[in-house]
């Protein structure tokens, strides 16, 4: 896969299922849920991984934001909300985007990281992912996005959380600021 002028070479396809609630990426097609509108990919360049993710349905979209307006919306939204915000026991931040070339974003690869929902904490755990998403969407400004376990990743040391929000595809109905009650 080459994109700007760069060969990836791919280690693992994965496919999504549909359905919010239990979407998952999985290497194998799922029989009945196939999600076909994106593809994932792992892939190396120079011995780094990197995620690609590949609109594959060119009709796909959201609203006033249709191909290809949603893939630079979802890169430029990436790029913008880069920072890392801090507190005492943990850390928020999104992936850094690579590149972006017609369909395809290459974006930072997180090793280790998993979804939210497939994590357990304590109290204090979920005091501090929430205070951490609060800052996050206050500090940052964040509009338009989907606030589902689906699309924030975390890596936790037994002490300390590292968040990493992900999908930025426009999204009209959602306002987060609105969901958390932050102005």
């Amino acid at each position: 896969m080459k994109i700007k002028g760069r060969e990836y070479k791919i280690v693992k396809e994965l496919y999504r299922t549909k359905w919010s609630k239990d979407q998952r990426l999985s290497e194998e097609v799922p029989k009945d849920r196939l999600e076909d509108r994106r593809k994932f990919f792992v892939v190396t360049c120079e011995k780094n991984h990197y995620f690609v993710k590949e609109y594959v349905d060119r009709d796909y979209g959201s609203g006033s934001l249709l191909f290809p307006d949603n893939i630079v919306y979802e890169a430029n939204e990436t790029k913008r909300l880069r920072g890392r915000i801090e507190i005492d026991g943990g850390e928020i931040d999104v992936p850094r985007v690579i590149a972006m070339e017609d369909n395809k974003i290459v974006f930072e690869y997180l090793e280790g990281y998993k979804k939210l929902g497939e994590g357990t904490f304590n109290q204090q755990g979920w005091d501090t992912i929430q205070t951490l998403v609060r800052a996050w969407v206050s500090e940052k400004s964040v509009r338009n996005y989907d606030l589902c376990n689906n699309n924030t990743l975390y890596l936790s040391d037994g002490r300390d959380i590292s968040l990493r929000m992900v999908d930025f595809e426009y999204s009209e109905d959602r306002d987060p600021k609105k969901e958390l009650c932050v102005g």
